[in-house]
C-alpha cells in the first residue's frame, strides 16, 4: 500500500492537499459558524428566507445554503480518517441542508454530550450565550 502511494506521487500530493484546505478551512469556518449561531436555534421559532422579498433572492440564497452544507457534511466525513474536526463539521452541515426531519435528526446529534460542550465551550470563548439544548424537542 505505501509504495503504491509512493509510485503514485500526483495522488499523494492531491491528498495532501485536501488534507491540508479540509484542516485549514475546518479551523475557520466552523468556530466562525458555531459562534453566529443563535442560542435559541432549538426554541422552535422558525426564521423565515422570506424576509427576502423577491424570490430570485430567496432561492439563490436557499440554493447557496444547501451547497454549503453539503460541501460542509463531505468536508466532514473526509475529516473523520484525516486531521480535522470531522463530528463538528457534519453537524454545522446539518444546519445549513434542508430535508424532512431535520429538526429531530439535529436535536438527536447536537444533545450528544461531548458535541454540546465543545459547541458550548467556543461560544463561551467567544463571549456568546451558550445554546440551551434542552429548550423544545421538536
Amino acid at each position: 500500500m505505501l509504495n503504491a502511494i509512493l509510485n503514485n506521487k500526483e495522488i499523494f500530493i492531491i491528498i495532501s492537499l485536501i488534507s491540508v484546505i479540509t484542516f485549514l478551512g475546518s479551523i475557520i469556518l466552523i468556530p466562525f459558524l458555531i459562534i453566529n449561531l443563535s442560542p435559541d436555534y432549538f426554541s422552535g421559532k422558525k426564521k423565515s428566507l422570506y424576509l427576502y422579498k423577491h424570490p430570485l433572492i430567496r432561492y439563490i440564497i436557499l440554493i447557496l445554503k444547501n451547497v454549503m452544507g453539503f460541501l460542509l457534511i463531505i468536508m466532514g466525513i473526509v475529516m473523520l480518517f484525516i486531521p480535522g474536526q470531522g463530528l463538528l463539521s457534519i453537524a454545522i452541515g446539518l444546519l445549513f441542508i434542508n430535508f424532512p426531519g431535520k429538526k429531530k435528526l439535529e436535536y438527536k446529534f447536537f444533545t450528544n454530550a461531548k458535541i454540546a460542550s465543545v459547541i458550548n465551550h467556543i461560544r463561551s470563548r467567544a463571549g456568546k450565550n451558550e445554546i440551551d439544548f434542552k429548550i423544545k424537542r421538536p
